[in-house]
């Protein structure tokens, strides 16, 4: 959808000027814009403060899609005390924010829409200036309701995105917990088998252990059976000298008999 209005202003200065702004509208109505802005501007160096020749000077750029130098003589226009050439500078600035809305709508939603507002409050303006102006009531009405719905579009987008990373979040939470919950279960499996590991060590070690003790026990008891066995021969041989020698080196003096 598009607006389907726009002013064309058609004004001839009463001036000397007059034969190259007649030139102007005359290639302006012949759709030759580019000899038409010429025009224009040749008129602009002779009349540099005329509020009509920057109004022709905006449409003719309007017509060659370059907005935003329409939007620069359409100002320019708007500083005078004619209020009908103020209601028409209103009207196609209106035009030109709205092209520039479009262009934008695409690849920059919320810029589209601020334009969208600027020309809305220049339709109202000229409406306001002049509440006849029904193409001004009508691109005020059908852009008011067209800016609604892109709004309401974009509510939704926010609503959707912030869903979007409150779900993100969630997921990554979750992910997280399930991964500390995994992460912690194996430590305490780990654990539990360290644990484990440890205890069949230290049996190990202890059966060995026991097992190296019965091993000597048995070393020792078989030496010592056969030491014991001399000793034994020994001491059945030299029993008595065995005695004395042990007290003599100990100090040792018989006792003399008791004198009645």
């Amino acid at each position: 959808m598009k607006l389907i209005f726009l002013i064309i202003l058609i004004t001839f200065l009463n001036s000397v000027s007059f034969a190259s702004l007649s030139k102007g509208n005359f290639y302006f109505k012949q759709g030759d814009y580019d000899k038409a802005l010429k025009e224009y501007n040749q008129e602009k160096l002779k009349n540099p403060q005329s509020e009509i020749v920057d109004f022709n000077i905006g449409t003719a750029l309007y017509k060659k899609g370059k907005y935003k130098e329409a939007l620069e003589y359409f100002n320019k226009a708007l500083i005078t005390d004619d209020k009908s050439l103020e209601e028409k500078a209103n009207f196609n600035i209106g035009n030109s924010f709205y092209h520039l809305g479009k262009i934008k709508e695409n690849s920059n939603l919320k810029e589209a829409i601020n334009f969208y507002k600027k020309a809305l409050s220049h339709y109202k303006r000229a409406i306001e200036l002049n509440d006849k102006d029904l193409k001004a009531k009508y691109n005020y009405e059908f852009l008011d309701k067209y800016l609604k719905s892109l709004l309401d579009k974009l509510k939704k987008e926010g609503s959707s995105q912030t869903k979007e990373k409150q779900s993100d979040k969630s997921s990554s939470s979750e992910s997280s917990k399930s991964f500390s919950a995994k992460s912690d279960q194996g430590k305490k499996e780990t654990s539990k088998k360290e644990k484990a590991q440890s205890l069949n060590q230290e049996e190990e070690k202890k059966d060995k252990a026991k097992k190296e003790s019965l091993v000597k026990g048995k070393q020792f008891k078989k030496e010592l059976s056969k030491e014991e066995a001399l000793m034994i021969l020994k001491n059945y041989e030299n029993r008595e000298g065995l005695m004395f020698n042990r007290e003599e080196r100990a100090g040792y003096y018989p006792q003399v008999d008791k004198d009645w």
